[in-house]
């Protein structure tokens, strides 16, 4: 039976499993690269980008308004403007987009939320 551990790749952006096997005639093993343990989907990748800070202008409004949907928020739609509210949070968000962007100071009053209210966070036993 393989003995099979964890470790992480130099310059990869997850955790893969590595495999040794029996060692072959060479007397080298066998290594072998399964598929990442755990993948950054695109609502952690948003989230991410949120929290950094770093690229407030370029974070997409669809990606924006999906997350805060799945952070449970609910929406309604006035002409261009997104309205997101949620109970348990004080502020309501009203965001429009430029060019298919978030507006950078929006983006930074959604990051203001969610650290405030410490939403996006993982439940107790993920």
């Amino acid at each position: 039976m393989p003995e099979a551990m964890a470790c992480r790749l130099s310059g990869s952006g997850g955790w893969y499993i590595l495999t040794a096997c029996r060692p072959q005639d060479t007397g080298s093993f066998k290594k072998r690269f399964t598929t990442p343990a755990r993948t950054m989907g695109r609502f952690e990748k948003t989230l991410d980008a949120i929290l950094r800070g770093t690229s407030d202008a370029g974070i997409p409004s669809e990606q924006l308004i999906s997350l805060l949907r799945r952070l449970g928020f609910d929406e309604r739609i006035r002409g261009s403007h997104h309205i997101l509210s949620r109970e348990g949070v004080e502020e309501i968000l009203n965001l429009q987009s430029k060019r298919g962007l978030g507006k950078a100071y929006q983006v930074k009053q959604v990051r203001n939320v969610i650290l405030k209210y410490k939403l996006g966070e993982p439940e107790d036993g993920e």
